[in-house]
């Protein structure tokens, strides 16, 4: 045999050799279903994926390309694009997550050194599935061999660990958010209700076709008296034009009401354009005649004193 025929054939068989060696566990991506698996998910596989900020909706693969997988999501149907590192895997058993658990290869399986991440521990915040079957941003409160969590609407549970998901660090970052924001919320809330009902001047007596405001599903709506008998009104709502009764404990002058505001304490105010209930606002700062107020959301705006209505207990 010729030397370079010797050549030759020691190169096919390196060739053969090296495509034999590829890393247990991986797999070429060349696409499709191989991508898929090289991952570790398949199409067919359940997964949750935050389809909008903190919020989370479980689905399943439909189609894997390269880092990308496309999920259809159980509550709607619709298909949507998502990076596998942004796709989550659910746990099938109760070891404590560890690193995120996404769709996105391991560190383990590439030459870069593997740094473990901290587990999910007592503060830590998780995406975990609540008793309703809802996946929710959540927060670890105790952890033993089954938690007990807290989700950002403040629903208390007992979960075993395969229900919480490791979040990547965007992800925890919107779970923190959220819980702070829906705490804010609730901070407001349970201040307007304590904060009590709209002033009514003592001296007050309603008038035929007079302005006013009246509780309706909840809310201050606008309306205009049709008429007073024992203690009720007959009222014309400024919505729809309907016709109901209402107690008159329910029911409040318009402003002007002459009031000294304090920083802290809750007004009612005059519905802005296309608006039709009164909104409940805290009070920020108070001025010459305008008031710095904000909402649940922490959103501020400046209201004239004119079109205020102080909350306060005792209030009719």
């Amino acid at each position: 045999m010729g030397p370079q025929v010797l050549r030759r054939s020691i190169l096919i068989v390196l060739f053969a050799v090296s495509c034999a060696k590829t890393k247990a566990g991986t797999s070429i991506d060349v696409g499709g279903d191989a991508g898929a698996r090289g991952r570790g998910i398949d199409v067919g596989a359940r997964v949750i994926v935050e389809n909008a900020t903190a919020a989370f909706v479980e689905g399943t693969v439909v189609a894997v390309v390269r880092d990308r997988a496309r999920v259809q999501l159980a509550t709607t149907g619709e298909i949507t694009d998502q990076s596998l590192s942004e796709v989550y895997v659910p746990s099938s058993d109760d070891a404590v997550p560890r690193a995120p658990a996404t769709a996105e290869p391991s560190p383990r399986d590439d030459a870069r050194p593997f740094v473990a991440q901290p587990s999910l521990r007592e503060g830590s915040y998780a995406v975990c599935h609540m008793p309703d079957s809802r996946w929710r941003g959540c927060r670890i409160e105790t952890a033993t061999a089954r938690v007990t969590v807290i989700d950002d609407e403040a629903t208390s549970a007992e979960l075993a660990w395969r229900e919480l998901l490791a979040p990547t660090p965007v992800t925890e970052l919107n779970v923190r958010q959220r819980f702070d924001r829906n705490a804010k919320r609730r901070a407001f809330r349970d201040g307007a209700r304590k904060a009590g009902r709209p002033r009514v001047p003592g001296t007050w007596r309603p008038g035929i076709n007079e302005r006013v405001i009246a509780e309706r599903d909840g809310a201050w709506m606008g309306a205009q008296i049709k008429g007073v008998k024992r203690g009720t009104a007959r009222l014309e709502w400024e919505s729809d034009r309907r016709l109901s009764d209402t107690n008159l404990t329910g029911v409040c002058p318009e402003p002007p009401v002459d009031f000294a505001p304090t920083v802290g304490t809750y007004v009612l105010a005059r519905p802005s354009r296309g608006a039709r209930a009164w909104a409940v606002l805290r009070v920020e700062s108070t001025g010459a005649g305008v008031l710095v107020l904000s909402d649940e959301l922490g959103d501020q705006q400046e209201r004239a004193l004119r079109d205020l209505i102080p909350l306060e207990r005792g209030g009719r």
